[in-house]
């Protein structure tokens, strides 16, 4: 599916499958050659064990989703609680500075976190948001992120992220997704479908003219276990 953008970049949404025996290529900087030209192409992907975790919980009791720290509007601060009936998975948001397309750049990283007294805490606090409780984990998603600069009708560097995670109910989804490439917290999202999620817009963090372009897309990757079980 393909969204369109008020900047005209498209925003494409497309349903694919990762298993959790994926990920090895994660976190990598890499050079490959196009138009005779040396680009950087960087991965921020989340790990196999962050993906088993998320797997794990489809087919569970959704509790609630939240943080151990600051709730602003609909924003949540590191670390992100997932709670179901059985386990919990909390997921933070890693500072990472970066040499990328003639600049250094903060590209943010989703990765997997301890959770500790965290659960306890938000508990005791009162952050956390209880929509579809009791309903049942259907599917989860991983959301990726990818972007590519052209300078001069030359691509200078792709940057491929996974943002953040949409978990699918009976009745609703809810999505936790960083706020922008270089975020360092998660908009939380609920809508009654995949299809009708308001995702935050992370092209717009990219400033275009008359030389510069972008090429943005948004990708749904479905997590599943090892063998599609």
């Amino acid at each position: 599916m393909e969204l369109a953008s008020p900047s005209g970049l498209a925003a494409r949404v497309e349903v694919q499958q990762l298993t959790s025996s994926q990920g090895t290529q994660s976190w990598q900087l890499r050079k490959y050659i196009s138009k005779g030209a040396k680009v950087q192409h960087v991965d921020y992907h989340l790990d196999p064990e962050l993906i088993s975790s998320l797997t794990s919980i489809v087919g569970e009791r959704w509790d609630s989703v939240g943080t151990a720290n600051r709730i602003i509007g609909d924003l949540i601060t590191c670390p992100a609680l997932l709670v179901t009936n059985l386990s919990t998975v909390a997921i933070t948001i890693l500072d990472n500075e970066v040499f990328i397309g003639g600049e250094y750049e903060t590209l943010t990283q989703v990765a997997r976190t301890t959770v500790d007294d965290s659960l306890k805490k938000a508990q005791k606090q009162g952050t956390l948001f209880f929509h579809g409780k009791g309903e049942q984990v259907t599917s989860v998603h991983i959301i990726r992120e990818e972007l590519v600069k052209i300078s001069g009708g030359i691509q200078q560097f792709k940057v491929s992220t996974d943002s953040g995670v949409v978990v699918c109910l009976e009745t609703m989804v809810l999505a936790l997704q960083r706020r922008g490439f270089h975020g360092f917290d998660f908009k939380l999202l609920r809508a009654p479908t995949l299809e009708e999620i308001n995702f935050y817009p992370s092209e717009f963090e990219w400033p275009l003219n008359l030389n510069v372009t972008y090429e943005y897309s948004r990708n749904l990757i479905q997590a599943t276990r090892r063998g599609g079980e």
